[in-house]
């Protein structure tokens, strides 16, 4: 069971992202981060971008739909 944890903490960042999706962004790249930190010099590089690369990617993704979504309720 601890190996899942990993995967609920993200899923419970999904739900936040859900309904803040500026918050879910910080969240997902701040993971990446904290990932990479935690781990540096312990793998090679391709491993560092296959774990945190997706969270960097959703991350960026949240952003994105957050930025649109507050030029829309301006106009």
């Amino acid at each position: 069971m601890l190996h899942l944890t990993p995967t609920f903490l993200v899923l419970l960042v999904l739900l936040v992202s859900w309904y803040q999706e500026l918050t879910g962004s910080i969240i997902y790249i701040s993971l990446g981060l904290f990932y990479i930190l935690l781990f540096w010099g312990k793998f090679d590089l391709i491993t560092y971008l296959l774990i945190s690369g997706p969270l960097f990617l959703i991350g960026i993704l949240y952003y994105i739909s957050w930025k649109q979504n507050r030029i829309t309720h301006k106009t």
